[in-house]
């Protein structure tokens, strides 16, 4: 991750986030504004516009400017989802394409083991339950596919951040992008609509696999997620600077996305696999 804490307003028709100096790449807004140049239309990435350094105290801030988004409420349906799933593939081409030439930091992580939990210590709220139910699942699945692409991602890239203005669905927030495994980009995606229904989760699929020029391994991208959120420790490493509330949101949604995608395991893998298939033909 590369940024902190942010504070966020609006100033002069424009949004505005500030945030420590210290603690934040400016490699992230870059690849944001790279990327807000290759795709428009229906699909949009938010307009990066230039950042100032300002003093806080003792602190160096700086304050990120972007474009203000005249947010509407929207929810996944199978039109919205064929946009976003097609847009997802666009910008996942561009940067395995250039992935060489694109500079953020780089996950090392394999996902092939849950030795990060140990530095967890045991007195934080739900830590004990969280890891027991990930220790179980990590067990009856198959090791993460260290043979899927790694390139340039947003690594949040879900519902929730993707604002939709009445006419264009606009991606915001690369707060977390860096290089790491595709597939586990495009599954986060497919877990937050899951609850959406099977057609919007269908949609989508079908039209990012159309669309990829990646060589994604699909059978494996199930098991891949599902290693991925069991070995990872979010939120518990940011436990200290989250309040108790906001804590435990997280921590409920992370594990009721865990089990959601678990019990579904076998039918969405059985999906995937007959949409490549009806592709490749």
């Amino acid at each position: 991750m590369s940024g902190n804490i942010s504070k966020t307003y609006i100033k002069e028709g424009s949004f505005r986030k500030r945030v420590l100096v210290s603690g934040f790449d400016l490699r992230t807004v870059s690849f944001q504004s790279m990327l807000s140049q290759i795709i428009n239309g229906k699909f949009n990435v938010n307009r990066y516009e230039q950042t100032k350094v300002l003093t806080s105290g003792s602190e160096l801030e700086y304050e990120l400017e972007f474009d203000l988004i005249d947010e509407k409420e929207w929810a996944p349906n199978p039109d919205n989802m064929r946009i976003i799933g097609k847009s997802m593939s666009i910008i996942h081409n561009y940067c395995f394409r250039n992935n060489k030439h694109i500079s953020l930091d780089t996950k090392n992580s394999s996902y092939d083991n849950m030795d990060s939990w140990l530095s967890i210590n045991r007195n934080i709220p739900f830590k004990d339950d969280s890891y027991s139910l990930r220790r179980d699942i990590f067990r009856n699945i198959n090791k993460f596919n260290a043979g899927q692409p790694k390139i340039a991602l947003h690594r949040d890239f879900k519902p929730h951040n993707i604002l939709y203005n009445g006419d264009s669905y606009n991606l915001i927030d690369f707060d977390f992008a860096a290089k790491d495994f595709v597939s586990i980009e495009i599954m986060s995606f497919i877990v937050d609509i899951m609850e959406s229904g099977k057609t919007n989760v269908r949609s989508f699929i079908e039209s990012y696999i159309e669309n990829s020029e990646i060589p994604v391994k699909y059978n494996s991208i199930v098991d891949d997620y599902l290693a991925y959120l069991c070995t990872n420790t979010f939120p518990f490493y940011m436990h200290d600077t989250l309040n108790p509330q906001n804590f435990k949101n997280l921590v409920e949604h992370r594990n009721n996305s865990l089990i959601l995608l678990y019990e579904n395991r076998e039918s969405l893998s059985k999906m995937i696999s007959e949409t490549q298939n009806k592709l490749s033909k």
